[in-house]
């Protein structure tokens, strides 16, 4: 949706103006789209919104059908000022209807009994309040934490790069000493939730409340675990038997992640690895998976943390 613009001036006129009326209708209209996908997800996330956010975005994007199919048309007036108009509207609807429900009873009491400690009453209300919950069912085995080999660096680009000397971002798999060092330190510290993640995000808001107001207004953020190394999109990961997780284990339905309300899950934990690695990065990379893979267990094995090869035979990367 997002390359919508691109299209409407190579339909019509590539040497369009940004600074014109009609280039900035496009920029704002690319916004607001990308707005409205975030905005959607805010308020799809909780039982009470779930089928307005739905039908909301219904609506917009059929506003953004009909100013595709106008620009294939080679008509050059939209997306004109009503259309983004029309869509602004909806995009502040979904968030009025993500702020009502995350300032509404149910999310209050889910903020008291996290408060409180008590995990069992969080799961039970986390089920009301949020969309595609379950809290009977029987969880899998273990449950994965994923662990990232390959991080986003920025670095210098050749000399066939678009600008000479210009910051390009590159994957750089880390040295199997450093994670092991990760490791380590996650397991001594326990798991937690990640901070600032996609359950307790707040939607934009016009309104003056302070910082610390708006801190009392935060959703508990649950740790989120995979229920397969499959799962992690990650060859490797930290596990943890199921049976050895005291606080109540949610299913998200749509994603089948495991969710788990508590500050912190201790162990004991271990490390689990796919003993292959189907992956086009590690057929082009100098370093093979078998080597790096020889390499993290021999650092762990330093460490006395466990390492445990799982293949497809296992159920965990079909």
């Amino acid at each position: 949706m997002t390359d919508f613009p691109r299209d409407r001036r190579s339909a019509s006129d590539e040497s369009m103006p940004e600074g014109t009326p009609e280039g900035a209708n496009d920029r704002r209209f690319e916004e607001l789209l990308r707005g409205l996908v975030g905005a959607h997800a805010g308020a799809a996330r909780f039982r009470a919104t779930e089928l307005e956010a739905e039908r909301l975005l219904g609506d917009g994007l059929r506003i953004a059908d009909a100013v595709r199919r106008a620009a294939r048309r080679g008509e050059a007036s939209r997306p004109d000022p009503a259309d983004c108009a029309h869509l602004a509207r909806i995009v502040e609807r979904l968030n009025e209807l993500t702020n009502a429900t995350r300032t509404g009873a149910s999310a209050l009491a889910l903020r008291e009994a996290w408060l409180r400690g008590d995990l069992a009453r969080t799961a039970d209300l986390a089920c009301e309040l949020f969309a595609g919950l379950d809290r009977e069912w029987s969880p899998p085995a273990h449950a994965y934490a994923a662990l990232a080999l390959r991080r986003r660096m920025r670095g210098r680009s050749g000399s066939g790069g678009s600008d000479a000397g210009e910051a390009a971002p590159a994957e750089a798999l880390i040295h199997p000493e450093r994670l092991a060092d990760e490791i380590a330190s996650r397991i001594e510290a326990g798991l937690a939730a990640e901070p600032g993640g996609r359950v307790g995000a707040r939607p934009p808001s016009r309104g003056t409340a302070s910082p610390a107001a708006e801190a009392e207004e935060d959703l508990p953020e649950p740790l989120v675990l995979a229920p397969s190394l499959a799962g992690c999109e990650s060859e490797v990961a930290i596990r943890i038997r199921s049976d050895a997780i005291a606080a109540p284990i949610l299913r998200h339905r749509a994603s089948g992640e495991l969710w788990i309300f508590t500050t912190r899950l201790g162990g004991p934990f271990e490390v689990a690895a796919a003993r292959e690695a189907d992956d086009e990065w590690w057929a082009a990379s100098p370093l093979g998976y078998a080597s790096y893979l020889t390499a993290l267990a021999q650092a762990l094995e330093r460490k006395r943390i466990a390492i445990v090869m799982l293949g497809a035979e296992d159920g965990t990367r079909s």
